[in-house]
């Protein structure tokens, strides 16, 4: 299926880009900054549920899984990012080999 070149579909594209990147700019930007001023006070306006207090009364279990994972994430931390980096690479070579543009043939 091809999209007509209409300027309508170009107005959104164009759009969504400047939207993802503004999003990107302030959380990169603006966002670590806003933290760092509201410091311990960040958690101040928490308003806490029934299950949180319930979550929070129980003790705290370690040893599981995900405790394992982030272990050894710590441990390593430049050979957890190279992995995860080939990962996302392997996963977006079939991309590579998508038509992408307009049809020109009818």
């Amino acid at each position: 299926m091809s999209w007509p070149a209409t300027t309508t579909f170009s107005a959104v594209a164009e759009a969504t880009i400047l939207v993802v990147l503004v999003a990107v700019a302030g959380s990169v930007s603006v966002l670590p900054a806003l933290l760092s001023l509201l410091g311990d006070r960040v958690d101040r306006g928490r308003i806490r549920s029934r299950r949180r207090r319930s979550l929070a009364a129980r003790p705290a279990t370690r040893g599981g899984r995900w405790d394992a994972i982030v272990a050894g994430v710590l441990r390593r931390p430049i050979r957890s990012a190279t992995i995860a980096v080939l990962v996302l690479v392997a996963l977006a070579v079939p991309a590579l080999s998508m038509p992408h543009g307009q049809s020109r043939s009818h």
